[in-house]
């Protein structure tokens, strides 16, 4: 069942967080520059490539995509300025907002070793690390939940702030997002 915040944070539109998490499994196929070389052929060669979760973590860090190429980052150039260039300038942040459950995401629908389970594996959020700007320069701030007074911080540099509504911390700098299971 969706918490209040949750249903408050998938009004502000963009993508789901089990969007992300759903796509994070589908099957990739690499070809082009990204094919894989094969060491006993010799041989650049088309491959699929699935990642899978198979276990779950008391503390749990997800990393939002938030970089994506421009365009192929191969030019049939070689030298450290190509590969330097080709990893950093052309890459675009992406901003879209990624609507993420505050209390309650419940992991089952991801991990292999769970998919059977009938109770929920449930995670709450405590801390959401935003980045602000882009790949060659920006500022990074935290919100965090205090564990005793269940309030959630905005922490800026040499600031630090009260955060009156929980939902807030779901916005579109958010970068990394930290999850505690439930006992």
């Amino acid at each position: 069942m969706q918490s209040a915040s949750s249903r408050k944070a998938s009004a502000k539109g963009g993508v789901t967080l089990d969007d992300c998490l759903t796509s994070y499994e589908e099957d990739e196929t690499l070809t082009g520059t990204d094919q894989w070389y094969c060491r006993d052929c010799k041989e650049h060669r088309d491959i699929n490539k699935k990642l899978e979760l198979y276990k779950v973590p008391k503390i749990m860090i997800l990393q939002l995509k938030r970089f994506q190429s421009k365009k192929s980052a191969n030019n049939g150039s070689s030298g450290f300025f190509n590969l330097a260039y080709a990893q950093i300038c052309q890459q675009e942040k992406v901003s879209e907002l990624v609507n993420f459950p505050i209390e309650g995401l419940d992991m089952r629908h991801y991990v292999k070793s769970l998919s059977n389970e009938k109770e929920p594996v449930l995670y709450d959020l405590f801390g959401v690390t935003n980045h602000f700007g882009s790949l060659n320069g920006g500022h990074y701030t935290a919100s965090c939940l205090n564990a005793t007074s269940k309030k959630w911080f905005n922490f800026n540099d040499s600031s630090v702030s009260g955060i009156s509504d929980p939902s807030d911390v779901v916005n579109p700098a958010a970068y990394l997002l930290f999850y505690r299971k439930r006992e």
